[in-house]
């Protein structure tokens, strides 16, 4: 599947898997939200990867948060072009219980 000018929203995207998923997609060609409960490295990641937020937009969430999640799917739809993509690499930190 191409992902040439999709945009994808990529959880846990600040450093190990999600970052190596959201470099890929960059790689190929998508434009990527990136949404990490870690506010100073999410933030750091377009001038890490040499990228504008155009490209890769940042935004510091938690999973397990309602109201984040909601955030960053709606900014991922206001970016697509077509259909958005939809990758996770995270899930709720030691089975906490999801906060609204």
């Amino acid at each position: 599947m191409s992902v040439l000018g999709k945009v994808a929203l990529v959880t846990g995207a600040a450093n190990g898997i999600g970052r190596a998923i959201a470099e890929r997609l960059l790689e190929d060609g998508a434009r990527v939200v990136a949404l990490d409960i870690e506010a100073e490295q999410v933030k750091a990641l377009p001038a890490e990867l040499g990228v504008s937020p155009d490209v890769i937009e940042p935004i510091t969430g938690d999973v397990s948060r309602r109201a984040d999640v909601q955030e960053a799917v709606t900014r991922a739809v206001r970016r697509t072009v077509s259909s958005p993509m939809m990758r996770t690499s995270t899930a709720s930190r030691y089975g906490r219980p999801s906060r609204q």
